[in-house]
């Protein structure tokens, strides 16, 4: 897994690749997107969390 946090001034932005969802609930269409690099599909997840920079 490969992940990226960004502390910023009044909000934290995290994201990161996932194999799969623990908890098998859907992954919001909001929070993921497909990117293809180098013939590879990943579906990152990022979400930006208010308030906590």
């Amino acid at each position: 897994m490969v992940g990226v946090l960004d502390l910023g001034g009044a909000s934290t932005q995290v994201t990161f690749t996932h194999l799969n969802n623990i908890d098998n609930e859907p992954i919001p269409d909001d929070f993921t997107t497909n990117i293809t690099l180098f013939d590879t599909v990943y579906s990152p997840y990022a979400h930006s969390y208010l308030c906590w920079g």
